[in-house]
């Protein structure tokens, strides 16, 4: 998968999909997968991103969105091509 894999443990709320598509959207960002699911009361799953002509996102890119998504805690590994 091409990309940045986005690992996601978030506390599972009303709009939490929204408000994370959203953010990525904001920074110009696409989701070329995603993978989400429920574990009792968190939201769990990995978000495949790149930039909008398909290519890695740069690690200040990552900051800012992880810092923006706030409450969900978002490891970050880079995919092998």
């Amino acid at each position: 998968m091409q990309g940045l894999r986005l690992d996601l443990c978030a506390k599972n709320r009303m709009g939490l999909l929204s408000d994370i598509t959203r953010v990525l959207r904001e920074y110009g960002l696409s989701i070329s997968r995603i993978s989400l699911g429920i574990r009792n009361e968190k939201a769990v799953g990995s978000i495949y991103v790149t930039d909008a002509p398909g290519h890695d996102i740069s690690p200040s890119t990552v900051e800012l969105v992880t810092k923006e998504i706030g409450e969900s805690v978002i490891v970050v590994h880079k995919s092998q091509k």
